[in-house]
């Protein structure tokens, strides 16, 4: 049962994880200024992210091409739809999905 519980746990810690890498993109000032909010800038943004909170490089390739960024007049909206898999047993997997989005607006 406690280890159940540990494998939940990882895959929860990991969508955390994303879905704070996005909220902070909120943090960044002038992200929505043409200058600043150029697709690659945003991408690099949030991979830096992820990598500091210790996301594993293959995940991360993963995750950074599922990243979407629409920009329109005004704000910025990222979204990321995804699936976090974590052997169970034998072939057996846990699986969770997930979507997360932030939306930007020009301050």
């Amino acid at each position: 049962f406690a280890w159940t519980g540990m494998r939940l746990f990882e895959i929860h810690y990991e969508h955390l994880k994303i879905k704070s890498a996005l909220e902070m993109l909120k943090d960044v000032k002038y992200i929505t200024d043409a200058i600043h909010n150029d697709e690659e800038g945003i991408r690099k943004r949030l991979r830096d992210k992820l990598y500091a909170d210790s996301v594993d490089q293959k995940a991360l390739d993963h995750y950074e091409k599922l990243f979407k960024i629409e920009n329109r007049e005004g704000e910025i909206q990222v979204s990321i739809d995804y699936e976090i898999r974590r052997s169970f047993f034998g072939r057996y997997e846990l699986l969770g999905r997930y979507r997360d989005e932030v939306v930007i607006k020009a301050r």
